[in-house]
């Protein structure tokens, strides 16, 4: 018996996430940095040029926020301050903290058999908010599926991990993906 995509969505984007913690001498200097303005350690740091991920523990998160643009400045880099319980949040909590300034109207799962890669489908309710979860030339995306593909652990996974932004009507989406 085959899972309808609801259920298959429900079951991959409810499966718990970890993110690898690789600290190099420049995410040391970062989180010193970091830590200089917001007084308190992220948990985690993961630079994909151009944007730094700094990820914090909720209550961190809330402490912190208001400090990212005089860090910003001092970097002269796109800072991203995510929201995220390593081993105890969803892929779902993490997608929804990877894209905070946009309204995720719905999200759809499928297997792209020719690519050979997991695609996470995330609906926008306006052209403006996809154009936001994409970034300027595609950059944010790219830099989201780089940090899903290379820095997050998980269960049910293939090698890649692809998220994709449409606007309008996720399930005329997805169907046409799977059918052809």
């Amino acid at each position: 018996m085959e899972l309808s995509l609801e259920s298959r969505t429900s079951l991959y984007l409810g499966q718990k996430v970890e993110i690898k913690r690789k600290f190099t001498n420049k995410e040391i200097t970062l989180s010193k940095k970091f830590a200089s303005y917001a007084k308190v350690q992220p948990d985690n740091i993961i630079f994909i040029e151009p944007y730094i991920f700094f990820f914090l523990e909720p209550d961190k998160y809330y402490k912190t926020k208001y400090f990212i643009q005089t860090l910003k400045k001092e970097l002269g880099k796109k800072i991203r301050l995510v929201k995220f319980r390593n081993k105890r949040d969803t892929l779902l909590d993490l997608i929804t903290s990877l894209f905070p300034e946009i309204f995720i109207n719905d999200y759809g799962y499928y297997f792209d058999s020719n690519n050979q890669m997991d695609v996470i489908v995330v609906e926008t309710l306006t052209l403006q908010e996809r154009g936001i979860a994409i970034g300027r030339n595609g950059e944010y995306i790219k830099a989201i599926n780089a940090l899903l593909t290379n820095h997050a652990l998980y269960d049910y996974r293939t090698k890649y991990v692809q998220i994709r932004c449409v606007h309008g009507n996720l399930q005329h989406y997805i169907y046409h993906k799977i059918k052809h």
